[in-house]
């Protein structure tokens, strides 16, 4: 299974955790990573890991 939070500290982003599995993103205020998902509700924005992963790695 492919977590995003470990992907996103290798590509530079501080995370931050909150609880319940939840991370924030210093350098994206808002945004809320879990294992298999993120979501940033100020934005009206979410997706699972897959998508996090093509966007990330592209």
């Amino acid at each position: 299974m492919l977590a995003i939070a470990p992907l996103l500290e290798r590509r530079g982003l501080h995370l931050m955790e909150t609880g319940a599995g939840n991370h924030l993103v210093r350098e994206h205020p808002g945004l809320i990573i879990k294992d298999s998902y993120w979501r940033w509700p100020e934005h009206g924005m979410s997706a699972t890991r897959l998508t996090c992963a093509c966007k990330c790695c592209a």
